[in-house]
């Protein structure tokens, strides 16, 4: 299944936030409450600091649930693991072009394996970095704090620039004509979903704010009312 064919603003949940040993109530849950996929962040003590999730975890995940899986390589050398996380089962693959890797040669790999082709940046990347390999993504990722994906401080909070970044990579892709999800993840409290949303973000990357009170379903369901109060709120100013 893609994350292609899902609705216009997905909501994806990111397993770190997950009780882990308990995973197979988890994903019951997530399909239950129609989530958009499961997200994982898999990391090698280089690029990030913790060691986390390999392929034979994503083998497992996907085995467990008709959701779509999407892999978020913090990893220093991806390009030597994008063959065994599509095996695995993983859907889409998001790559970083501040790691050891040919981007665009990384992303058309991901691609020609079958699976969809992400790039993640990190908050103080530049968007510019990614400009020339756009045309072979499926979605840009841009991380809204320092801490979702195993770094080495303590920074979880949504950063305050990052809906002007939204803003700016959403303007870069209309102008490119390029129809590719433009993804958060990182910090994302529900008060800021409007925000994210309006700047032109439609695909929400939700650990926390899923799991933290132990009922995903009940979350995903704010969640998307949230969207929908926001949507009819757009309506009636446009109107």
């Amino acid at each position: 299944m893609s994350l292609s064919s899902s609705p216009k603003v997905k909501i994806v949940a990111s397993l770190a936030a997950a009780n882990l040993l308990n995973l197979g109530r988890e994903l019951r849950l997530l399909e239950e409450a129609q989530a958009d996929g499961v997200h994982i962040d898999v990391s090698d003590g280089h690029f990030a600091t913790d060691i986390g999730f390999g392929p034979s975890f994503v083998r497992a995940i996907s085995r467990a649930t008709r959701l779509p899986v999407s892999v978020h390589l913090m990893v220093e050398e991806p390009s030597r693991l994008l063959k065994y996380y599509i095996e695995a089962g993983a859907s889409r693959i998001y790559v970083h072009p501040e790691s050891k890797v040919n981007l665009t040669r990384a992303l058309r790999r991901i691609k020609s394996l079958g699976g969809e082709a992400g790039i993640a940046l990190l908050p103080s990347t530049p968007i510019s970095l990614a400009l020339e390999a756009l045309l072979w993504a499926d979605s840009l990722l841009l991380l809204s704090n320092c801490n979702s994906c195993y770094l080495e401080w303590d920074d979880s909070e949504f950063l305050e620039n990052i809906p002007a970044r939204i803003f700016e990579a959403a303007n870069i892709l209309k102008r490119r004509s390029l129809s590719i999800d433009l993804g958060v993840d990182g910090g994302i409290r529900k008060e800021f979903i409007p925000k994210i949303v309006e700047a032109g973000a439609n695909l929400l990357i939700m650990g926390s704010a899923i799991f933290s009170k132990g009922d995903p379903v009940g979350s995903i369901r704010e969640i998307r009312e949230i969207l929908k109060a926001g949507q009819s709120n757009t309506k009636r100013v446009r109107e």
